[in-house]
């Protein structure tokens, strides 16, 4: 209940940080409405999703390296 909330609010503050136009409270409601409809797919769909989400970190963790 505590940790959604919490991730949402730091990742806008992350992208408030690069100088960004937009509003904190903007990129805070397009988060949560992006988790919403992942999670009204079905099952099929949240796990595609999840799949995508993870090769997106992988990547950018070895494009770090």
């Amino acid at each position: 209940m505590v940790t959604l909330p919490l991730e949402i609010v730091a990742a806008a503050i992350t992208i408030q940080y690069w100088n960004s136009p937009i509003s904190p409270a903007l990129w805070v409601t397009i988060f949560l409405v992006l988790i919403v409809i992942i999670n009204l797919f079905g099952v099929k769909d949240y796990g595609e999703a999840e799949f995508w989400f993870s090769l997106t970190k992988v990547a950018a963790i070895i494009a770090f390296m």
